[in-house]
């Protein structure tokens, strides 16, 4: 589970919002707009597919570049960056996708080297965008090189590594499908679909604690140590590992909990616990120690496996409807829109699972330190920070005012 800034909140009015619910709509717009421009330029002009591509990839470069450079209120101008950047990834993938035409043949070894094939080709696909995408925001800030490297450090690890889950768990499929014969096949693909994610959660923690250690300081400031042993005491709980990461890695804010088959590992940075007073650090820390106390990570990932075998009874429904009403030459949007539609709703559903698990990881840390050191916390957190101006069922920690608000219905004291 990934609690990053986990006690964090929304800033406070003064700072600029992103409206998520404005960039949800762009995006969602966006993709919609990028699926059917490739499809049909695709079918137009196939052979000048490559070219087409080159120039989404230059007019994504060029206007990313512009907008931000351009002064103006930082919101919009992420959004539309965001915007034009889903449009040339959902390009790129169905142009990949239209294109590849393998021949057809029974051989268990050449079927799994094809899906290999596609597999890269979507891969490729995906990070022309988000490259060129970056390139462009590269050039275009005016910061230092080294604040820079810093700042998007934590943007190339969870992109690198959501490229690495995804191909694993994808490689395991096209295992699945090239080798195991007919009737196993289905039963494999459904223990993939509901078991996968449980080790590639495992997989994405191992390896995502490894890559932070490079950051790491050691010995950690002892300010931290005295607050992980007045955790121990008052809670009884240790982390298995600590990961103190230095100001180099993104903007000093990181605060969240790992769990995996190793155990529990705290990260935080070394600026966050300057900010605070013993107890307001105590606080903190024991929100994370909820979240491993509460067995979230465990419980997400059931809820999670019950909500893939809805998701994907649904899929085979809406895919069932749709097959005779759709056009016969649709191809590679046929799977793309039925599984874009039904993961909004998986989004929607993992946030509301996660806004339950925040709230009691507050009022476990209500209950170890006081709810006024936790409410202090966290205002020194969100100072200054770009938040969501959206309604609640779009966030993974509800809305600043009912947390704030649920806190103060709390008691305000810690228990002996």
């Amino acid at each position: 589970m990934q609690v990053r800034d986990a006690a964090a909140g929304d800033p406070p009015s003064t700072s600029p919002r992103l409206n998520v619910g404005a960039l949800t709509l762009v995006g969602s717009a966006s993709m919609l707009a990028g699926f059917v421009a490739a499809k049909l330029f695709h079918d137009a002009y196939p052979f000048a597919s490559i070219w087409t591509t080159l120039g989404v990839a230059a007019a994504l470069y060029a206007f990313v570049r512009l907008i931000a450079a351009r002064p103006g209120p930082v919101p919009w101008r992420m959004t539309a960056m965001a915007g034009v950047t889903v449009f040339a990834l959902c390009y790129f993938l169905v142009i990949a996708g239209e294109s590849w035409h393998p021949e057809r043949t029974r051989d268990p070894v050449v079927r799994f080297l094809r899906g290999l094939e596609l597999l890269v080709r979507l891969g490729a696909a995906a990070s022309l965008a988000l490259i060129v995408s970056l390139t462009a925001g590269w050039h275009a800030v005016g910061s230092p090189r080294v604040s820079r490297t810093g700042a998007l450090a934590p943007l190339f690890v969870g992109v690198g590594l959501s490229v690495l889950v995804f191909t694993v768990g994808m490689t395991l499929v096209m295992a699945v499908l090239a080798f195991v014969p007919g009737q196993a096949r289905t039963f494999m693909l459904l223990a993939l679909l509901l078991l996968g994610p449980a080790c590639l959660h495992s997989l994405w923690t191992l390896v995502y604690a490894s890559v932070l250690g490079r950051w790491e300081v050691d010995p950690p400031p002892d300010a931290l140590r005295r607050g992980l042993s007045e955790l121990q005491s008052r809670t009884a709980f240790p982390f298995d590992r600590v990961v103190c990461l230095n100001a180099g890695y993104g903007a000093g804010r990181n605060c969240e909990v790992t769990s995996s088959v190793r155990g529990a590992t705290l990260i935080v940075s070394e600026a966050v616990i300057d900010l605070f007073e013993p107890d307001e650090l105590l606080a903190v820390l024991a929100h994370e120690a909820a979240h491993v106390q509460l067995n979230h990570v465990r419980r997400k990932i059931v809820f999670g496996m019950a909500f893939t075998a809805a998701w994907l009874a649904g899929y085979i429904a809406i895919s069932t409807v749709i097959s005779r009403y759709q056009p016969a030459n649709l191809g590679f949007l046929q799977f793309v829109i039925p599984a874009g539609a039904l993961a909004s709703l998986r989004d929607l559903y993992d946030k509301l699972i996660t806004r339950r698990h925040e709230r009691e990881a507050d009022e476990y840390a209500a209950r170890a330190a006081g709810a006024d050191a936790l409410l202090r916390a966290l205002e020194k957190l969100r100072a200054g920070r770009i938040g969501p101006n959206v309604a609640h069922r779009w966030t993974t920690h509800g809305t600043w005012e009912q947390r704030s608000a649920h806190l103060a219905s709390l008691d305000r004291t810690p228990e002996p």
